[in-house]
């Protein structure tokens, strides 16, 4: 999924690891991404094997936050 729109361009990209690896499932993220319509901005924060908080920056400085559990492995 490309959720970088032209009009609604990326603010900025902060990277603390080299690199990580999680998976979740793509119902969780789409459903948390309901939300994007009702905030100018959003922030994602994960890590390797952890859960992913999503925060959306709503209208009159209030916040909503979804955190996705990675999946399990087998």
């Amino acid at each position: 999924y490309n959720i970088l729109l032209p009009d609604r361009p990326l603010i900025s990209m902060v990277v603390n690891e080299a690199e990580v690896r999680s998976t979740y499932g793509i119902d969780l993220l789409e459903a948390a991404l309901k939300a994007t319509s009702a905030s100018e901005t959003v922030t994602l924060e994960f890590g390797s094997s952890m859960p992913m908080k999503i925060v959306f920056d709503v209208p009159g400085g209030g916040t909503l936050t979804y955190w996705v559990a990675p999946r399990a492995k087998a």
